[in-house]
């Protein structure tokens, strides 16, 4: 994704930081429910798919934030 004069601004870093914190939150969400033995067997694979989704997008949403210049 190529960086503009929007990823600058600080509400679009602070928005930033908030969809991180959001997702870490739903990422150990589903691992607990992936864990739990009140999910049916061979069910977990749904939370354990979620959870590889949203790892994905928090992997690209730190790899977008190392590359925003300090400020």
């Amino acid at each position: 994704m190529a960086l503009d004069a929007r990823h600058l601004e600080p509400d679009t870093r602070a928005q930033l930081d908030d969809l991180m914190l959001h997702f870490s939150a739903l990422l150990e969400k589903c691992r607990e429910q992936a864990l739990s033995v009140l999910v049916p067997m061979g069910e977990e694979m749904n939370y354990r798919y979620q959870e590889r989704l949203i790892a994905d997008l928090l992997r690209a949403l730190r790899l977008l934030k190392e590359r925003l210049p300090p400020g």
